[in-house]
């Protein structure tokens, strides 16, 4: 009888709480739909949960700007970045559409900070156009299940 009893308490448990999970994902892809627009026309954007390059960085900044500008201020942020090289343009992962690949002359990837407690490295991609200017910017973040 006791048995039947705690399967069941146990039953709605893990219903309530897949419903919650549920309710929980609805609302983050809500407003991530919410947020896409205003990301997309920045031409700035970050994943799903995820806080954009300028929020995390705590700057305002206006695309298309001159590659030599963008470089200055991820040096005054003391941010790490490579070019990753003109061989293979890589395609975005939020927006795939966000560049034309025959218009884009390198990417820049970004380490931001190392968030330990929830588990995430900030990383960042930036894509450099033929005119020398930084055209977009998108998350790239890395996450890791162990602390």
């Amino acid at each position: 009888m006791i048995s039947s009893y705690f399967k069941a308490i146990v039953s709605t448990l893990l219903i309530a709480l897949a419903l919650a999970s549920c309710d929980r994902s609805s609302k983050n892809a809500t407003e991530y739909q919410a947020r896409l627009p205003d990301m997309v026309r920045s031409k700035i954007v970050a994943g799903p949960g995820e806080k954009t390059f300028e929020e995390n960085q705590g700057i305002k900044l206006s695309l298309p700007m001159p590659e030599q500008e963008f470089i200055a201020v991820l040096k005054r942020l003391s941010l790490e970045f490579f070019d990753e090289g003109e061989e293979v343009i890589p395609t975005p992962h939020w927006k795939p559409d966000a560049i034309k690949e025959s218009q884009i002359r390198h990417a820049y990837q970004i380490s931001g900070k190392i968030d330990r407690e929830h588990q995430f490295h900030e990383a960042y991609r930036a894509w450099v156009n033929k005119k020398a200017q930084v055209v977009y910017i998108e998350n790239a973040f890395v996450y890791t299940s162990a602390p």
